[in-house]
């Protein structure tokens, strides 16, 4: 069974710019008895692009892994083993480990944000979508958390600009928050209000609007503040 795997290392910034993805390398792997590149059965590309008042270029990776989902859960929790094991991986470190008792606990939260003028909305998310009394038509955002110990995780089926994440995190209670991606499907981008003004690809096709970036954010914190009383 194969698994599409989308890797990205984000760089200071996520928001929209014109710069192009540029391919780096490509590894691909072909059968013993086939050279052409139309013999290419799977493999990982590298891509890179300038981020416009940053040193650091964006990088993501895309590739196919050809195994179970147990041989690939398998490989990539084994952090002792990274190197020689995930491709480009050039060092890694484990910080802790404890046999202490470990508290789980989980929880929802949907927060509704007005969907962009003249933006469809697809019947199978039908769930997700709703017209407010005064006729404004509404996403519904999905939030999940997990809580364990001390640290919480965050997540949300949208490609979230990171400096939202990052102000989540600042305003957090928690010691550590972290937030997760592309969870249980995808929405589209969830841009900054500074980036929808600036325009580009991901405001452009989000069917957010600039309100979602404060209401996403006061929502959530929220939602930590409650979250962090035993």
């Amino acid at each position: 069974m194969r698994f599409l795997l989308l890797a990205a290392a984000l760089s200071l910034s996520a928001r929209a710019d014109d710069a192009r993805w540029e391919q780096k390398e490509f590894d691909c792997k072909r059968p013993d008895n086939c050279e052409g590149a139309q013999c290419c059965q799977y493999g990982l590309a590298v891509y890179a692009r300038e981020k416009p008042g940053a040193e650091v270029k964006e990088v993501k990776a895309v590739g196919q892994i050809d195994a179970p989902p147990e041989k690939v859960f398998q490989i990539v929790t084994d952090y002792e083993h990274q190197v020689g094991n995930m491709p480009y991986v050039q060092d890694q470190a484990v910080f802790t480990r404890t046999d202490a008792e470990v508290k789980l606990w989980a929880g929802e939260h949907f927060i509704e944000s007005p969907r962009k003028n003249g933006m469809g909305w697809p019947e199978d998310l039908a769930r997700y979508a709703r017209i407010s009394s005064v006729g404004t038509p509404l996403v519904r955002l999905p939030v999940r958390f997990l809580k364990l110990n001390d640290t919480v995780v965050w997540a949300a089926p949208v490609e979230l600009f990171c400096e939202i994440a990052i102000d989540v995190r600042t305003r957090s209670p928690f010691p550590n928050t972290l937030y997760f991606g592309y969870t249980n499907g995808w929405f589209g981008y969830l841009p900054t209000a500074r980036a929808f003004a600036e325009g580009g690809y991901e405001p452009q096709t989000s069917p957010f609007t600039p309100a979602a970036e404060g209401e996403l954010t006061r929502q959530v914190v929220t939602f930590l503040q409650g979250a962090r009383v035993p």
